[in-house]
Protein backbone atom coordinates (compact mmCIF):
# COMPACT_ATOMS: atom_id res chain seq x y z
CA UNK A 1 0.00 0.00 0.00
CA UNK A 2 2.73 2.62 0.55
CA UNK A 3 4.17 2.04 -2.95
CA UNK A 4 0.50 2.79 -4.06
CA UNK A 5 0.34 6.02 -2.19
CA UNK A 6 3.93 6.95 -3.46
CA UNK A 7 3.05 6.56 -7.15
CA UNK A 8 -0.61 8.33 -6.77
CA UNK A 9 1.00 11.18 -4.94
CA UNK A 10 3.75 11.92 -7.32
CA UNK A 11 1.57 11.49 -10.33
CA UNK A 12 -1.17 13.73 -8.82
CA UNK A 13 1.22 16.63 -7.57
CA UNK A 14 2.84 16.41 -11.18
CA UNK A 15 -0.13 16.50 -12.90
CA UNK A 16 -2.48 19.27 -11.21
CA UNK A 17 -0.14 22.28 -12.77
CA UNK A 18 0.15 20.61 -15.83
CA UNK A 19 -0.62 21.22 -19.20
CA UNK A 20 -3.08 18.51 -19.58
CA UNK A 21 -5.20 19.88 -16.69
CA UNK A 22 -4.53 23.27 -17.85
CA UNK A 23 -6.27 22.06 -21.28
CA UNK A 24 -9.32 20.08 -19.51
CA UNK A 25 -9.42 23.21 -17.29
CA UNK A 26 -10.20 25.29 -20.47
CA UNK A 27 -12.23 23.05 -22.13
CA UNK A 28 -14.64 22.62 -18.76
CA UNK A 29 -14.50 26.88 -18.91
CA UNK A 30 -16.50 26.25 -22.23
CA UNK A 31 -18.36 22.67 -22.12
CA UNK A 32 -20.21 20.24 -20.40
CA UNK A 33 -17.97 19.58 -17.47
CA UNK A 34 -18.63 15.80 -17.85
CA UNK A 35 -18.05 14.72 -21.20
CA UNK A 36 -14.47 16.83 -21.13
CA UNK A 37 -13.94 14.98 -18.01
CA UNK A 38 -14.54 12.12 -19.00
CA UNK A 39 -12.82 12.50 -22.85
CA UNK A 40 -9.90 13.61 -20.84
CA UNK A 41 -9.75 10.81 -18.50
CA UNK A 42 -10.10 8.16 -21.41
CA UNK A 43 -6.85 10.09 -22.72
CA UNK A 44 -4.72 9.96 -19.49
CA UNK A 45 -5.66 6.04 -19.36
CA UNK A 46 -5.11 5.09 -22.92
CA UNK A 47 -2.03 7.46 -21.85
CA UNK A 48 -0.90 5.63 -18.49
CA UNK A 49 -1.05 2.00 -20.97
CA UNK A 50 1.28 3.70 -23.40
CA UNK A 51 3.66 5.11 -20.28
CA UNK A 52 3.50 1.50 -18.82
CA UNK A 53 4.22 -0.64 -22.23
CA UNK A 54 6.55 1.56 -24.35
CA UNK A 55 7.33 4.48 -21.52
CA UNK A 56 11.09 3.05 -21.96
CA UNK A 57 11.28 3.51 -25.88
CA UNK A 58 10.01 6.99 -25.57
CA UNK A 59 13.03 7.48 -23.25
CA UNK A 60 15.37 6.66 -26.13
CA UNK A 61 13.85 8.62 -28.85
CA UNK A 62 16.63 11.82 -29.23
CA UNK A 63 16.40 14.19 -27.22
CA UNK A 64 16.63 17.61 -30.00
CA UNK A 65 13.67 15.42 -31.80
CA UNK A 66 11.48 15.12 -28.68
CA UNK A 67 12.20 18.69 -27.89
CA UNK A 68 11.14 19.81 -31.78
CA UNK A 69 7.90 17.58 -31.18
CA UNK A 70 6.77 19.07 -27.87
CA UNK A 71 7.30 22.99 -28.99
CA UNK A 72 5.20 22.00 -32.38
CA UNK A 73 2.18 20.78 -29.70
CA UNK A 74 2.74 23.32 -27.30
CA UNK A 75 2.71 26.17 -30.39
CA UNK A 76 -0.48 24.22 -32.21
CA UNK A 77 -2.49 24.23 -28.64
CA UNK A 78 -1.67 27.74 -28.10
CA UNK A 79 -3.04 28.52 -31.46
CA UNK A 80 -6.49 26.21 -31.40
CA UNK A 81 -6.99 27.61 -27.96
CA UNK A 82 -6.92 31.53 -30.01
CA UNK A 83 -9.10 29.78 -32.64
CA UNK A 84 -11.68 28.60 -30.38
CA UNK A 85 -11.31 31.80 -28.01
CA UNK A 86 -12.89 33.21 -31.61
CA UNK A 87 -16.01 31.28 -31.69
CA UNK A 88 -18.79 32.15 -30.02
CA UNK A 89 -19.84 29.76 -26.95
CA UNK A 90 -21.56 26.85 -28.32
CA UNK A 91 -21.45 27.08 -32.03
CA UNK A 92 -21.78 24.68 -34.39
CA UNK A 93 -23.73 21.21 -34.53
CA UNK A 94 -20.24 19.82 -33.37
CA UNK A 95 -19.72 22.14 -30.84
CA UNK A 96 -23.04 21.15 -28.79
CA UNK A 97 -23.03 16.99 -28.98
CA UNK A 98 -21.31 15.38 -25.61
CA UNK A 99 -19.74 13.08 -28.21
CA UNK A 100 -17.88 16.14 -29.95
CA UNK A 101 -16.74 17.47 -26.73
CA UNK A 102 -15.68 14.00 -25.38
CA UNK A 103 -13.58 13.92 -28.55
CA UNK A 104 -12.28 16.66 -28.59
CA UNK A 105 -11.03 16.42 -24.89
CA UNK A 106 -9.93 13.01 -26.08
CA UNK A 107 -7.64 14.31 -28.94
CA UNK A 108 -6.60 17.69 -26.99
CA UNK A 109 -5.49 15.42 -24.07
CA UNK A 110 -4.13 12.28 -25.55
CA UNK A 111 -1.74 14.61 -27.67
CA UNK A 112 -1.04 17.01 -25.01
CA UNK A 113 0.13 13.81 -22.56
CA UNK A 114 2.57 12.53 -24.99
CA UNK A 115 6.38 12.82 -23.41
CA UNK A 116 4.58 14.56 -20.76
CA UNK A 117 6.54 14.33 -17.14
CA UNK A 118 3.46 12.16 -16.06
CA UNK A 119 3.63 10.11 -18.44
CA UNK A 120 7.72 9.91 -18.07
CA UNK A 121 7.42 9.37 -14.36
CA UNK A 122 4.45 6.59 -14.60
CA UNK A 123 7.05 5.10 -17.21
CA UNK A 124 10.17 5.83 -14.76
CA UNK A 125 7.90 3.89 -12.01
CA UNK A 126 7.20 1.02 -14.29
CA UNK A 127 10.46 0.05 -15.15
CA UNK A 128 12.06 0.12 -11.49
CA UNK A 129 8.88 -1.87 -10.60
CA UNK A 130 8.56 -4.55 -12.99
CA UNK A 131 6.62 -6.91 -11.29
CA UNK A 132 4.19 -4.34 -10.00
CA UNK A 133 3.10 -3.03 -13.37
CA UNK A 134 -0.38 -3.20 -12.65
CA UNK A 135 -0.14 -1.29 -9.33
CA UNK A 136 1.85 1.56 -11.54
CA UNK A 137 -0.69 1.72 -13.66
CA UNK A 138 -3.98 1.53 -11.44
CA UNK A 139 -2.09 4.02 -9.08
CA UNK A 140 -1.02 6.35 -12.25
CA UNK A 141 -4.26 6.15 -13.50
CA UNK A 142 -6.29 7.14 -10.63
CA UNK A 143 -4.14 10.07 -9.93
CA UNK A 144 -4.38 11.46 -13.30
CA UNK A 145 -8.27 10.88 -13.75
CA UNK A 146 -9.05 12.63 -10.23
CA UNK A 147 -6.49 15.69 -11.45
CA UNK A 148 -8.61 15.47 -14.58
CA UNK A 149 -11.72 15.86 -12.38
CA UNK A 150 -10.57 18.53 -10.37
CA UNK A 151 -9.38 20.56 -13.49
CA UNK A 152 -12.78 20.58 -15.43
CA UNK A 153 -14.46 21.46 -11.93
CA UNK A 154 -11.94 24.18 -11.77
CA UNK A 155 -12.51 25.03 -15.18
CA UNK A 156 -16.13 25.61 -14.80
CA UNK A 157 -15.81 27.61 -11.54
CA UNK A 158 -13.57 29.72 -12.73
CA UNK A 159 -16.37 31.37 -15.51
CA UNK A 160 -18.00 32.49 -12.48
CA UNK A 161 -15.67 35.46 -12.03
CA UNK A 162 -13.75 34.93 -15.83
CA UNK A 163 -15.16 34.65 -19.36
CA UNK A 164 -14.00 31.58 -20.57
CA UNK A 165 -12.77 33.70 -23.37
CA UNK A 166 -10.36 35.14 -21.16
CA UNK A 167 -9.38 31.90 -20.07
CA UNK A 168 -8.91 30.22 -23.27
CA UNK A 169 -6.77 33.43 -24.04
CA UNK A 170 -4.49 32.42 -21.22
CA UNK A 171 -3.76 29.27 -21.97
CA UNK A 172 -2.98 30.17 -24.86
CA UNK A 173 -0.37 32.30 -24.30
CA UNK A 174 0.76 30.04 -21.34
CA UNK A 175 1.44 27.01 -23.86
CA UNK A 176 3.19 29.66 -26.41
CA UNK A 177 5.66 30.67 -23.66
CA UNK A 178 5.67 26.97 -22.38
CA UNK A 179 7.04 26.33 -26.47
CA UNK A 180 9.54 29.03 -26.22
CA UNK A 181 10.93 28.43 -23.31
CA UNK A 182 11.64 24.58 -24.36
CA UNK A 183 12.80 25.93 -27.66
CA UNK A 184 15.42 27.98 -25.94
CA UNK A 185 16.58 25.54 -23.58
Amino acid sequence: MGIFVVIFGTVFLAELPDKTSLATMTLGSRYRALPVWIGGSLALLAQTVIALVAGRLLGLMPHPILKIIEVTLFWVFALWMLKRDREPEGSGSLVTSRGAVLGRAFLLVFIAEFGDLTQMATALWASRLPHQIILVGVAAGLALVLANGISTYAGKQLTRWIASTWIARGASAIFFVIGLVILIQ
